[in-house]
């Protein structure tokens, strides 16, 4: 599968595919199709993706990311650190004092 950014420039915009489009899911397309749709203005905030192999189908997400999706993303990105912290003390540490560690970690005391 291959992800493209929208382009910049737009050679002719009255030949970008301006018709009411099914986003947000798999549709068939052909590939010069998928191009006139980036074309579009329209779709500038999009994210758009193209099955290339076997499928040859294109999806437009318009679903636009927010400052609390933002946020989730964040959050589990430093859970996710934080698991792979206590990971490494395991191997080193007995469960009590990763326990202790995780405990003093999030400890709103402090």
């Amino acid at each position: 599968m291959t992800a493209i950014a929208p382009t910049k420039q737009q050679a002719n915009p009255e030949d970008s595919i301006s018709l009411p489009l099914n986003t947000d899911q798999w549709i068939s397309a052909t590939w010069e199709k998928f191009f006139q749709i980036l074309e579009n203005p329209t779709h500038a905030e999009s994210r758009c993706y193209y099955d290339k192999n076997q499928l040859r189908q294109m999806k437009i997400e318009t679903i636009p990311v927010s400052s609390k999706q933002a946020l989730d993303n964040g959050i589990i990105y430093f859970a996710i650190a934080d698991l792979e912290e206590a990971l490494k003390l395991s191997r080193e540490k007995s469960q009590s004092e990763v326990g202790a560690w995780i405990l003093q970690k999030y400890s709103h005391d402090s």
